[in-house]
């Protein structure tokens, strides 16, 4: 751990980890007002309350969906791991204003590079929830491990870390 990282609560990122994909204040899925997301009937994952308008890729994968309305993308990692991020609640009614796209489908990102700029104000200013959840929604074979609540920061923070399952039949 670098002398930054104790200063500033953050670990650098390692193999078998994922970032934080927004600055803010972070918690676990389950805790999230969405029941749809917070009964884990998707997948696992975390939240963020975010501070700031950047969402950023959480691993190094391939984006292989962006929902039409904007308010969702799908990654796919190189370990085969898909990741659903969505950003607020109830903002498909917004039909894509307050988003602003730099990647596209099939393309491939490295963790914490920006995906997309949020316009928090904008989806507030229509009775939305600007809070922004990354769900496993394929764990393919790895088990997770979440990070605590906490502030995190985009790109540096980890906020899972992942190993694979062992079988009896693997070597």
């Amino acid at each position: 751990m670098s002398i930054f990282s104790k200063w500033f609560g953050t670990q650098e990122r390692q193999e078998n980890t994922m970032v934080a994909f927004a600055t803010g204040t972070m918690c676990r899925l389950s805790e999230t007002p969405d029941k749809a997301f917070s009964s884990l009937a998707i997948g696992d994952g975390v939240a963020i309350t975010p501070g700031q308008p950047s969402v950023v890729a959480p691993a190094d994968g391939t984006i292989t969906m962006i929902f039409p309305t904007k308010h969702a993308f799908g990654i796919v990692t190189e370990e085969g791991i898909e990741l659903l991020v969505h950003i607020g609640i109830d903002t498909v009614n917004l039909k894509g204003k307050g988003f602003k796209y730099f990647k596209k489908v099939n393309e491939k990102v490295r963790a914490g590079e920006k995906i997309v700029d949020v316009d928090i104000d904008a989806i507030k200013k229509n009775g939305c929830d600007p809070i922004i959840m990354m769900i496993v929604a394929n764990q393919n074979g790895y088990s997770f491990t979440y990070k605590a609540n906490g502030v995190v920061k985009k790109g540096k923070s980890v906020v899972a870390e992942y190993e694979k399952n062992m079988t009896e039949t693997e070597n």
